[in-house]
């Protein structure tokens, strides 16, 4: 985990893009790196009869299902970043990983993760306006083979934090409320993994699920719905 500062920063209204809001941020504490397949899979596989009782006064969690294809979709397991997550799923993971380590984790607000993310600049992305570096601090559509990479290989943002812009998306929390992945992934262009950039889910990211209902905790076909990880101060 990495300690970040507070501050204030101004995004767009995701509902009116004629609208700014400035949004003052607490200090915080927030994953190094994207949550990888090592810390998922025990939230996922765990045998439940080993699980102890939650406790009354904590938030309930729930399970995923387990998945009916690999969720890593053969990308790569060890070292490398949660793919095809539900926001809800990711939501869950968080509670559980509270319950196991009696810390307060959940997934960042869109200022928290762009405050994190822009690491003290204005610019496009992290390190300046000049977008042709982007292969050097991230996985994008020109340079990933439209596959996700082990976390952790590019350079970080000035405030550590790697792999914020591409190789799987990042859940997070709108200024409406509302999930949206930002940072972009492995399948998007350099305009689409600028701080800025903000991607909500369609029905076309879970089209072939054959489940009715469809999984709440599976996109079939969101090979970039992953996140990370943020932890609140005492």
């Amino acid at each position: 985990m990495i300690g970040i500062p507070g501050g204030s920063i101004t995004l767009t209204n995701p509902e009116d893009s004629t609208q700014t809001e400035t949004v003052e941020i607490a200090p915080f504490w927030i994953a190094k790196f994207e949550v990888t397949w090592d810390f998922y899979d025990p939230f996922v596989f765990e045998d439940m009869e080993a699980e102890h009782e939650t406790p009354e006064d904590a938030d309930a969690f729930a399970r995923p299902s387990k998945p009916y294809i690999p969720p890593d979709l053969d990308f790569g397991h060890e070292g490398y970043p949660v793919i095809s997550t539900s926001f809800h799923a990711a939501e869950q993971f968080c509670k559980w990983l509270s319950f196991r380590t009696g810390e307060t984790y959940r997934l960042p607000t869109e200022a928290e993760w762009e405050w994190a993310c822009r690491a003290g600049s204005t610019a496009m992305y992290s390190f300046g306006d000049d977008a042709s570096a982007l292969g050097e601090y991230g996985w994008f559509d020109g340079n990933s083979e439209m596959t996700t990479h082990p976390v952790g290989e590019k350079q970080p943002n000035a405030w550590g934090l790697y792999d914020m812009h591409g190789n799987t998306g990042e859940w997070t929390v709108d200024l409406a409320g509302k999930p949206v992945i930002r940072g972009g992934s492995q399948m998007h262009t350099a305009e689409e993994a600028t701080s800025s950039a903000r991607l909500y889910q369609d029905s076309s990211w879970n089209m072939t699920d054959p489940q009715i209902p469809k999984s709440p905790w599976w996109l079939s076909d969101c090979p970039f719905g992953g996140f990370r990880v943020i932890r609140v101060p005492e």
